[in-house]
């Protein structure tokens, strides 16, 4: 369901309200680093996914890299990069990597 109109440089982007709800959260973290989330330490695993994300964010040379959210099981992260003039946020989960646009 769309439900969201942002309008950016007179351009009017619509996305849904999941979409709206994880820009927000990106914009209201400060974590730039996972192990600071799990300050007793973190599983090889959650090492392993957040060496991912560092290489998806290189990939597509993109910029600040957070972390959106996290629990004790999972976390989620996201960085902004840009396509031509086109600004996206690449929206990393496990097993699922989305792009949202926010400027373009």
């Amino acid at each position: 369901m769309v439900s969201v109109v942002q309008y950016l440089k007179g351009v009017t982007i619509i996305m849904t309200k999941r979409e709206q709800e994880i820009i927000d959260r990106y914009n209201r973290s400060t974590d730039y680093e996972l192990y600071k989330c799990y300050p007793s330490g973190m599983s090889y695993n959650k090492s392993k996914a957040w060496e991912h994300c560092k290489e998806v964010c290189t990939k597509h040379d993109g910029e600040k890299l957070k972390v959106i959210s996290h629990n004790g099981y999972m976390f989620t992260a996201g960085f902004e990069y840009t396509v031509g003039c086109k600004k996206y946020l690449m929206y990393i989960t496990k097993g699922d990597e989305t792009s949202i646009l926010l400027e373009g």
